[in-house]
């Protein structure tokens, strides 16, 4: 009998292993699937970013929302789609910048402009040696020294691409004030970043707004308040346009500007998305965060009244008032230049 039960315990233990050795198959099996289902979605995601304009062709949203769809059938649980643009607006939406603009915010603007063009500026150096004499160093021959050959130091412009991208979800209309609604001190913002980087050589920026219905009402999209190039002159429509309404998609509309951003020509790539809640879909963003990322485009989340910005943002501030937002966003694209 106590032979028996022995081996009665081997088997039970035999069991046991072969359980063991199932479940660790199974565990196995289910990391290489994901692991296999995310190569495969950042492949796809890869193909987005890499595909020409005759790639495309002149549906070219079209083809990026069909390739985006395979990128979330590739990873399951991620539903990741990206709005489509709109262009502007043909309506009579002519934006006068507020003049409640502080003195410290002009001042700051001021201060920027000075950084960024004092970071392109040519400076000349003297050597000891050289082609070019510089003649007002002549004197330090008298003194035994070389160092007279004038030389020219080019330093290498920002060459930056900026994409500032508002959210102007319905809660964007709460008033904070002297009847001043969130999205008003946004735009006013988002007009002061703009100018203060339009005359500095070396750096674009463009501004869009999400989420726009358009005059249909209906679709959902990303609106392109100031084009990468365009004069603030020419953008006045496109920042009277903005007006809070729906709901936050933000992870679409992150993946439609870094897109867009992605191809531009600039070496430096910079995405800031200033946001008053939680996004419609917290997963997704991750996700779109993380090839964001991936692509080399720096990204800064703005909380506005909203601490919960960090969790999606490894580089992000929150604005505990909505006053100070306008300084608070130059003072982060100094950092971000300097």
């Amino acid at each position: 009998d106590d032979q028996t039960g022995d081996d009665q315990t081997g088997d039970d233990q035999t069991g046991d292993d072969q359980q063991q050795d199932d479940d660790q198959t199974g565990d196995d099996q289910q990391q290489g699937s994901a692991g296999t289902a995310a190569s495969k979605y950042s492949a796809i995601i890869q193909q987005v970013l890499d595909a020409t304009e005759e790639d495309l062709g002149d549906d070219r949203d079209d083809q990026i929302a069909k390739l985006l769809q395979g990128a979330a059938a590739a990873e399951p649980g991620v539903q990741i789609s990206m709005l489509p643009v709109t262009q502007g607006t043909t309506e009579d939406t002519s934006y006068t910048p507020s003049p409640e603009v502080s003195d410290g915010v002009r001042q700051l603007r001021y201060r920027l402009r000075a950084l960024l063009q004092a970071n392109s500026k040519t400076r000349h150096s003297v050597r000891e040696s050289g082609s070019r004499i510089a003649s007002s160093r002549l004197w330090r021959l008298e003194t035994g020294r070389t160092d007279v050959f004038r030389h020219k130091n080019s330093r290498q412009g920002l060459n930056t691409a900026i994409e500032l991208l508002l959210d102007e979800s319905g809660s964007m209309a709460d008033t904070v004030g002297a009847g001043k609604a969130l999205y008003n001190i946004a735009v006013d913002s988002a007009y002061a970043m703009a100018e203060a980087v339009e005359s500095i050589k070396g750096v674009s920026t463009s501004v869009s707004a999400f989420p726009y219905y358009g005059e249909d009402g209906c679709s959902v999209t990303r609106l392109k308040v100031k084009h990468y190039g365009e004069s603030l002159r020419q953008a006045r429509n496109g920042f009277g346009a903005v007006l809070p309404q729906g709901t936050t998609p933000m992870a679409e509309a992150l993946m439609s500007a870094a897109v867009e951003l992605y191809r531009r020509d600039e070496d430096r790539k910079i995405l800031i998305c200033a946001t008053d809640g939680e996004p419609d879909d917290a997963l997704t963003l991750h996700e779109v965060v993380r090839e964001i990322e991936k692509m080399g485009i720096e990204l800064v989340g703005i909380g506005i009244k909203h601490n919960g910005v960090g969790t999606f943002f490894r580089d992000h501030l929150v604005i505990q008032t909505v006053q100070e937002m306008p300084l608070k966003l130059m003072e982060t694209l100094q950092r971000l230049l300097d």
